[in-house]
């Protein structure tokens, strides 16, 4: 392919890359600023970078207002997906949990940060522990082109404080998956919408 320069995440190919071009490593652990940042030196772009950042940042201070006043900070929100199925995964601060808990600030049920590893911020579950982890707001990924859940009609479902007070939401696992800047700010941004929306319906 003749590359003029690689970009990698991953430290162990790091060497073999660099033998055929010139290579950067960014690992991917780095925050999204940090990111955006080594990528706006590595492609000379740090003044689009910036106004990109401040834009964003001041578009999540909004949201993040804006969710704060409705879900205090002594609620707990829970993120699941696989809908009322068998097979539920539960996440922490990572994947589709990453715009909820970073980025909006709310804050996940204790039992979640204890028995999540940071590492693996994901856990599978079955409706049994529901109760165990189920916070007062609960957003469920699903396929949302296929698929929608009844969760008042559920055994296990019925029983929870967030079912019951209609404080449980459906999004798109495709489109909540990704952790690109983009993607997080629109995530931030729809979920914002979804619980305004619902406040004003009540």
């Amino acid at each position: 392919m003749k590359p003029d320069l690689i970009i990698t995440g991953d430290g162990k190919k790091y060497e073999a890359f660099s033998k055929i071009a010139p290579t950067v490593l960014i690992p991917f652990t780095l925050e999204m600023d940090e990111t955006l940042e080594e990528f706006s030196r590595i492609l000379d772009k740090e003044e689009e970078v910036k106004a990109w950042l401040d834009d964003y940042h001041q578009r999540v201070a909004k949201a993040k207002q804006t969710v704060q006043n409705i879900i205090s900070k002594d609620q707990t929100v829970t993120i699941l997906a696989g809908g009322a199925k068998n097979d539920i995964t539960l996440y922490s601060n990572g994947y589709t949990g990453r715009s909820f808990y970073d980025g909006l600030g709310l804050t996940p049920p204790s039992k979640v940060i204890d028995d999540i590893d940071p590492e693996k911020p994901w856990l599978q579950l079955s409706p049994e522990l529901l109760t165990e982890y189920a916070g007062d707001y609960i957003f469920m990924a699903v396929d949302k082109a296929t698929e929608t859940y009844d969760y008042k009609s559920e055994p296990v479902w019925k029983t929870l404080d967030a079912v019951q007070n209609d404080q449980i939401f459906e999004i798109d696992g495709w489109s909540f998956w990704f952790s690109d800047p983009i993607s997080i700010l629109g995530q931030i941004e729809e979920v914002t919408e979804m619980i305004a929306q619902q406040v004003k319906g009540k």
